[in-house]
């Protein structure tokens, strides 16, 4: 089965080589995973080097991305399930608190600063 390519900026400050883990930050924008990282924290393997507010690609672990409503504010990272949205039941929810390799469903691509904000999440 084939899995998702997507573009992302580098975070400032950052570099990313070709083949290097990368993470998602909680603004939306990667960084090379750190030595030890939490597999649940990486969202794939870069496929270009970029610097600080460059594009990249990352082959990423997920196979698709939805659109998700989360309940509370959420960061850009690893999320698990949290049920339906109780405003607007055609969206799924997802919490950012504590996400672990056993309970992550994927990763929220952007930050919500409220409830009933539209994000993407990309799922595994």
């Amino acid at each position: 089965m084939h899995k998702l390519h997507h573009e992302f900026d580098v975070a400032a400050a950052q570099s990313v080589e070709v083949g290097q883990p990368v993470i998602l930050n909680a603004d939306g924008t990667v960084q090379a995973a750190a030595a030890g990282a939490a597999p649940h924290t990486i969202i794939g393997y870069s496929i270009h080097q970029g610097n600080a507010a460059e594009l990249i690609t990352v082959a990423m672990k997920a196979y698709i991305i939805i659109w998700a409503s989360p309940k509370a504010a959420t960061a850009a990272g690893p999320v698990k399930a949290d049920g339906m949205n109780v405003t607007d039941a055609t969206y799924t929810s997802v919490d950012d608190t504590t996400v672990t390799a056993a309970n992550a469903i994927g990763w929220a691509l952007d930050a919500s600063v409220g409830a009933d904000e539209i994000i993407r999440v990309a799922l595994i």
